[in-house]
C-alpha cells in the first residue's frame, strides 16, 4: 500500500495528490482487487488453471539469495549466469517521507507540464539516497496491524492453496517505528536541501551553456573570417586595390 502511494507520488505523468489514509481509503474502495490477492489469483485461475500459476512472496528474506532478480530467474527456471548484467543501483528508489511530502504538494500545481515534474523530482530521488528514512514509518504500528488483519483471511488461503508450503504468506512482524509526521525541522532542512540542489544544477547548466555559446561564437567568427578570405581570393585583381 504504502509503496504503490509512494509510486504514484513521484511519477511525472498524472502523479498523485493524495496523503497517504486518503488514497489508502479510496484504493481499498475503489480497487480492491489489487490488495485482494486470494481473489486476484483466484480470477487469474479460472483462465490459466491453478497448477499453471506460480505464486512468490514478495518479501526480500523470501527470495532466493535475497535478490528479487535472482528469485525470478529461479522462478522461471533460469540460471544466473556472467552473461547476465545486474544494475550497480536500484533503479526505481522511493522518495524518503520528507521528499515524498514535497513531490505531493509539487504534484498539486498545475502550471508544471510532465517533463518540469520529472526535472524537480530527480533532485528528490538524489535527496533521497542521501537522507533514508530510519526513525519513523508511512504508517502507524497499528495501522499496519489493521491493514493486515483485514487480509489476514485470503493471504492465509493463498499461502495453503497456492504456495503450500506450509509456511504463512507474510511475516506477522510489524515495525513499532512512530508514524511520519511534517516534523518542521525536518522538513525544513529537507526543503533547503532539495531546492539549493536545484539552483546548484541550474547554475552548472548555466556556466556549461554560456561556455558552450563562447565557443560557437569564436568558431563563428573564425568561419566568417574564412569566409571574407575566400571572398577576396576568388577576386584577387579587386583585392589588390584594396
Amino acid at each position: 500500500m504504502v509503496s504503490l502511494w509512494n509510486q504514484n507520488i513521484k511519477r511525472a505523468s498524472r502523479p498523485l495528490t493524495e496523503q497517504i489514509n486518503e488514497y489508502m481509503e479510496r484504493l481499498q474502495k475503489k480497487y480492491k482487487l489489487v490488495l485482494d490477492y486470494a481473489s486476484k489469483l483466484d480470477r487469474l485461475s479460472e483462465l490459466f488453471a491453478r497448477e499453471n500459476i506460480i505464486v512468490r512472496r514478495f518479501e526480500p528474506q523470501s527470495w532466493v539469495n535475497h535478490s528479487i532478480i535472482h528469485d525470478f530467474m529461479d522462478c522461471i527456471g533460469l540460471e544466473l549466469t556472467d552473461d547476465f548484467q545486474l544494475p550497480s543501483e536500484m533503479a526505481n528508489p522511493s522518495l524518503n517521507l520528507n521528499c515524498a511530502e514535497i513531490k505531493r504538494i509539487l504534484n498539486k500545481n498545475d502550471l508544471f507540464s510532465t517533463s518540469e515534474l520529472h526535472y524537480l523530482a530527480s533532485f528528490l530521488k538524489e535527496l533521497s539516497k542521501e537522507y533514508p528514512d530510519t526513525d519513523c514509518g508511512m504508517l502507524s504500528a497499528e495501522e499496519t496491524r489493521t491493514l493486515l488483519a483485514k487480509y489476514a483471511a485470503g493471504n492465509k488461503r493463498v499461502a495453503e492453496e497456492y504456495i503450500r508450503d506450509g509456511k504463512p504468506l507474510f511475516s506477522d512482524d510489524v515495525s513499532e517505528l512512530p508514524k511520519w509526521e511534517v516534523k518542521d525541522a525536518d522538513m525544513y532542512e529537507s526543503t533547503v536541501h532539495y531546492f539549493s540542489m536545484a539552483i546548484a544544477k541550474l547554475h552548472k547548466d548555466n556556466e556549461s551553456l554560456k561556455k558552450e555559446i563562447a565557443e560557437l561564437k569564436k568558431t563563428t567568427a573564425g568561419i566568417q573570417k574564412s569566409q571574407s578570405l575566400l571572398a577576396k581570393l576568388k577576386h584577387p585583381v579587386s583585392s589588390l586595390f584594396k
